[in-house]
């Protein structure tokens, strides 16, 4: 019987004692409440169905089915892996630590009875007590039976089968020490005295109240071959605990350099920790997605060149409808005629960079378009004819003709403004946007 206790919940002792026990049928952990052992998990590092419990050559096994891997004894385990669990192991699942603890049950020390004593189908037979087992036990005082003799030793004098087929001279079942735990799963339970044809010949009658014992038939029988002492398998060797570590310093040594960062210091790839990187990634293409967005809305407005697919180098970030497909595009590359996913990212930003400065150019551009149109020579320009009051007052008559003139050409700009934001201003933002795009391109 194996019963699984949790010790620690996120580094603290639980508030409710949490444990389950598992027989022969096995079980399983997880968040699902289908299990036998429930660990509730807001945070989801604990899978539906984590670690699967079973019962197999005399020992239980705990089997890693979850996303994140089990830990046993601090060592991860693979995914399907199978591990042997020994009494006071530690198991991790999540933010769960558990305790294995196993003692002895009937259920599961029967389910290997038969396979432990290849001679228990010789004495079925004889396993049941004769009809007259208590004849004796009500008399007075035991008497001895009478001797006969037939010429050659009393078999009912034997006490175990070495002695009764000469395997062991000398030797007597009460040598076997019953406590000896190598013998204990030898011992026969249906070679009872009294099945022995011969017993009433020669045995005395037991006193009354004295519970009968059951000799060790097998224990000498078995004296040349001594069985092994079950033994739960050992935990992970210091040879694959070495190979592990070696592993998951490679993975740490591969994710720095690819950061290319001295100050990051890493020691492990936790579970914690590979969290946290997919955070990161899905907020950074989530935000990427979103400037991308803004700078193709900005450019349909403005009625520059949209971005078209071609045949080979297509960007995916700028193809994908959400950061879902993003990802996809990014992590399992797998359609022809797109970027690498490093090289994506660096041309995305690229474009982001010189859209920025694109804005800037074609804002300036568009403002120096409303500045020429009211320049004072412009206006003076347009000044036709001479009034009387050009021959009486001839200064203040062309200053007053002039913002008459200003005034109108005002209300004509906010009118184009309303009417054709592109007629007025986009021709001009276009033209130096594009010519700021062209000119960056060119730097790359």
């Amino acid at each position: 019987m194996l019963t699984l206790t949790v010790t620690l919940h996120n580094g603290q002792p639980p508030r409710v004692p949490l444990s389950a026990t598992f027989d022969a049928d096995g079980g399983t952990v997880g968040r699902a409440v289908t299990n036998r052992l429930v660990l509730d998990d807001a945070e989801r590092t604990v899978s539906r169905l984590h670690v699967q419990i079973e019962w197999r050559d005399g020992r239980f096994l705990l089997i890693d089915r979850g996303s994140n891997p089990a830990l046993v004894n601090g060592a991860p385990l693979d995914p399907g892996q199978e591990v042997a669990l020994a009494h006071g192991d530690e198991v991790q699942i999540g933010g769960y630590q558990l305790r294995a603890d196993i003692g002895v049950d009937d259920d599961t020390v029967t389910a290997n009875a038969p396979s432990d004593d290849p001679f228990a189908g010789l004495f079925d037979a004889g396993s049941s007590a004769p009809g007259d087992f208590d004849a004796n036990l009500h008399t007075p005082k035991p008497k001895a039976a009478e001797h006969f003799d037939f010429g050659f030793d009393d078999p009912a004098g034997k006490r175990s089968i070495d002695e009764l087929f000469d395997l062991a001279p000398g030797a007597s079942s009460d040598g076997a020490s019953i406590t000896d735990p190598l013998v204990e799963p030898l011992a026969q339970p249906n070679t009872a005295h009294d099945a022995d044809p011969f017993a009433s010949l020669t045995a005395a009658a037991r006193p009354a109240g004295t519970p009968a014992t059951r000799p060790d038939a097998g224990s000498e029988l078995h004296s040349a071959f001594t069985p092994p002492r079950p033994r739960s398998a050992p935990t992970p060797s210091a040879v694959a605990s070495k190979a592990e570590l070696a592993d998951d310093r490679a993975l740490v040594d591969a994710f720095l350099r690819g950061l290319n960062t001295h100050g990051v210091r890493i020691d492990a790839l936790t579970p914690a920790l590979m969290q946290l990187l997919g955070e990161l990634l899905r907020e950074a293409a989530r935000g990427t997605l979103e400037l991308l967005a803004a700078r193709a809305a900005l450019k349909r407005e403005m009625r520059t060149g949209a971005t078209m697919i071609e045949a080979s180098d297509n960007n995916p970030l700028k193809f994908s409808p959400n950061v879902e497909a993003a990802l996809m595009h990014l992590l399992n590359p797998q359609m022809r005629g797109f970027m690498p996913p490093a090289a994506a990212l660096d041309d995305a930003y690229a474009d982001l960079r010189a859209h920025q400065v694109g804005m800037v150019a074609g804002m300036r551009a568009a403002l120096d378009g409303v500045f020429e149109r009211f320049e004072p020579q412009r206006i003076e320009a347009r000044l036709s004819g001479r009034s009387l009051l050009d021959g009486v007052l001839p200064g203040l008559n062309r200053r007053a003709r002039c913002w008459d003139l200003f005034i109108e050409m005002y209300g004509q700009l906010s009118r184009e403004a309303t009417e054709d934001f592109h007629t007025l201003f986009g021709r001009a933002f276009v033209a130096a946007y594009e010519a700021q795009i062209d000119e960056l391109k060119q730097r790359r």
